[in-house]
């Protein structure tokens, strides 16, 4: 559990940097700020795939629309 709050707190950074923002909610989503558009979502994907060392694909790549969904693509 210690690691996946690690990653949160990760994934979280990352999306506050890219959207420019304080903070975010652990259950936020990408319809919840207007910020979050299309070219911050690939921003927020680069981001994700240089900090934890991933390659994400084609076949999952529109999995990344919540902090929830984030941590869960990690984790896999």
């Amino acid at each position: 559990m210690k690691e996946d709050s690690n990653e949160l707190i990760k994934i979280k950074e990352i999306i506050c940097r890219v959207l420019n923002i304080d903070e975010i909610d652990d259950s936020a989503k990408q319809e919840d700020y207007i910020e979050w558009d299309s070219l911050a979502y690939l921003s927020i994907i680069s981001e994700l795939e240089v900090q934890f060392n991933i390659n994400i694909s084609s076949k999952n790549i529109n999995n990344f629309g919540s902090v929830q969904n984030i941590l869960t693509n990690i984790m896999q």
